[in-house]
């Protein structure tokens, strides 16, 4: 064999080498993975051991899927049902999400302030919704809804597993949390006509509850050893005193000022209307922002 041969043959023997010990670390690391789960859901789902084993997610099926062509008239009536009651949640958020509500099966009467539900109203809420989805058969739906029941099923157990944990979270911490997000809920409320000013202005006077409900779950997240470390306290703090100072400034009836100048109804209307809005803001937002920030510095001085 010449020299240049002998070359290519040791080559490809290398190269083989290669390719073995390769194939034989995948192979190597699969068995070890399938005979080690713990291992799995660590690396692959970012659980800990003292993650709850139900979160992870369910085997795939080994049955074959069917779906039914023309779906399931009670299924879409049911996500409606459960879409309006998301929606619907407070005065404010639907009227921030939805256009005329009442085209969508949407009663604006009978809006359910979520927020001020405890803990034990919320998850029997979700808990109801879980049954009704479990009583649908999987195979009567048509292929977009079985991938709407498997998204929401998912999206219920999550509630459900973690209803319980409510102190865990606080709603004054997050860029995205109550009192931080209800402000730009409230300069997006549309105005589209006389009758959304005046509800507009029903839900700015009714704010108390929603800052009395922050301060009650702060409160008692302290008395059960959850509440924030001083430093985060310091920073919601700090935060709150500047919206409430944005507040003072002006913005809020700067925003109403500009949406109410597009409504068609009369000056004296529209004078009317600023005069009660600018009362609302007065007397309940800007002292429902102090009362919050005296809470939260009293708690934080007990602690």
């Amino acid at each position: 064999m010449s020299s240049s041969s002998k070359k290519g043959v040791d080559k490809f023997r290398i190269f083989a080498i290669i390719l073995l010990i390769i194939g034989g670390s995948f192979f190597a690391f699969f068995m070890f993975i399938r005979f080690n789960p713990a291992f799995y859901r660590k690396l692959f789902l970012h659980a800990s051991s003292s993650t709850p084993a139900d979160l992870d997610p369910s085997p795939a099926s080994k049955e074959p899927i069917v779906a039914t062509e023309g779906g399931n008239e009670d299924y879409r009536k049911f996500m409606l049902d459960i879409t309006a009651a998301v929606l619907s949640e407070s005065g404010s958020s639907l009227n921030t999400r939805v256009l005329n509500p009442e085209k969508y099966g949407i009663d604006p009467e009978k809006v359910t302030e979520y927020y001020l539900l405890e803990s034990n109203e919320k998850k029997k809420i979700w808990d109801d919704y879980n049954k009704k989805l479990q009583d649908f058969d999987y195979d009567s739906l048509s292929e977009s809804q079985q991938h709407s029941y498997d998204a929401l099923k998912f999206y219920l157990k999550n509630k459900l597993t973690m209803a319980d944990f409510g102190l865990f979270s606080s709603q004054v911490t997050g860029d995205i949390s109550g009192p931080y997000a209800i402000m730009a809920t409230l300069q997006g409320y549309s105005l589209n006509s006389e009758e959304d000013v005046a509800e507009y202005i029903s839900v700015l006077k009714n704010m108390s509850g929603f800052f009395d409900d922050i301060k009650a779950s702060e409160k008692k997240r302290s008395e059960e050893g959850f509440f924030m470390p001083d430093d985060q306290a310091d920073k919601a703090i700090d935060r709150l005193s500047k919206i409430r100072e944005n507040i003072a400034s002006g913005s809020l009836i700067t925003s109403f000022t500009e949406r109410l100048e597009k409504i068609d109804i009369s000056d004296q209307l529209k004078e009317e209307y600023t005069k009660e809005h600018d009362k609302a803001v007065e007397e309940v937002i800007l002292p429902g922002y102090d009362g919050l920030i005296a809470e939260l510095r009293s708690i934080s001085r007990l602690l």
